[in-house]
């Protein structure tokens, strides 16, 4: 079979490599290299794809690569390509800026060091849009490990010409981008996040980054150079010397969290005995805000969430079965 008549590189292949053509035999159905339908149409963007992968694969450097993935990309991609191809295309850049022998600064200046940042921030975004997963699983996450270091150099800029407190919004701002995900991968920007909030005497904040490092999974598979290991023991001697009055741990976003939960429980007890089918609901969405900000901010309180949540959905039922009768 010749290349030019591949069902994986027709115009009409959709995520996931399924066929989108309502017409073909194939439609809804995942697609390979020795499939093929009458209803073919060639993507010269596939061909840019494939001839990528290829560089990548057989290369020492990715960065001849660009060309086609940009390509590729701009003339169109399934979706789940293009995410492959952004990432790829972000790690060429990477690659560029970092084998260039430029200091900090001169790094953060170059419009690699930019491009590898954005693109990177693409990908993941068609990742949890599109709820495909890929960055959850361990082999890519630790992909995202070199992402750690051009989010500290940045913010490392950011500190030394506007300052400590917009330093920290930039690492919040960038670490809310990988909350999606089971396990956050930016454990060392997690670090430069906890010395940020620690130099700027907010030691609740810096406590909370440094438990989020530890409670988090392993990012690289096989840690070679103790890096991580090496991280996670510096948190833990930091978190044991580091000053933080209980009630300063317990405050934000615990507490806010907390009472939200608690919030949930009374509006739903209430809703069982009036105005259930009031109630009842803000009684579900009140559980269902606390559960998702602890779950993300690795708190405790979930157990009162879910129970608000359960009580809020009796409460409801109970109030619609009173109107109805």
């Amino acid at each position: 079979m010749t290349r030019e008549i591949e069902c994986t590189r027709c115009k009409h292949l959709q995520p996931r490599q399924t066929c989108g053509h309502a017409q073909s035999p194939f439609t809804g159905r995942h697609v390979d290299s020795k499939d093929r339908c009458d209803y073919f149409v060639a993507n010269p963007a596939q061909d840019e794809y494939e001839d990528a992968l290829l560089i990548l694969l057989n290369e020492d450097s990715s960065i001849a690569a660009i060309p086609k993935l940009k390509k590729a990309i701009e003339q169109g991609l399934p979706e789940d390509n293009e995410m492959f191809a952004r990432f790829a295309l972000s790690e060429s850049y990477g690659e560029i800026v970092g084998n260039a022998g430029l200091s900090l600064d001169e790094m953060a200046s170059r419009a690699e060091f930019s491009q590898a940042i954005a693109e990177a921030e693409k990908a993941l975004e068609i990742d949890r849009k599109g709820g495909y997963g890929y960055f959850a699983e361990p082999l890519n996450r630790a992909r995202l490990y070199r992402l750690n270091f051009l989010y500290q150099i940045a913010a490392r800029m950011i500190e030394k010409e506007r300052g400590n407190r917009d330093a920290i919004s930039y690492v919040e701002n960038k670490l809310q981008i990988f909350r999606y995900l089971p396990t956050t991968p930016m454990i060392f920007l997690l670090k430069h996040l906890a010395y940020l909030y620690a130099e700027d005497g907010q030691p609740a904040e810096a406590h909370r980054c440094l438990r989020e490092i530890l409670n988090a999974e392993p990012v690289l598979k096989v840690d070679d150079k103790g890096e991580e290991q090496k991280l996670r023991s510096e948190a833990s001697q930091a978190l044991a010397s580091l000053s933080v009055p209980a009630r300063d741990v317990e405050t934000l976003p615990q507490t806010k969290l907390q009472k939200k939960a608690l919030a949930s429980i009374v509006c739903g007890v209430v809703g069982l005995l009036l105005l259930g089918w009031i109630l009842g609901p803000i009684a579900i969405v009140l559980g269902l805000q606390a559960r998702s900000g602890i779950s993300r901010s690795n708190l405790s309180g979930g157990g009162k969430a879910i129970a608000g949540i359960i009580v809020g959905s009796w409460a409801t039922l109970v109030g619609v079965l009173r109107l109805l009768r």
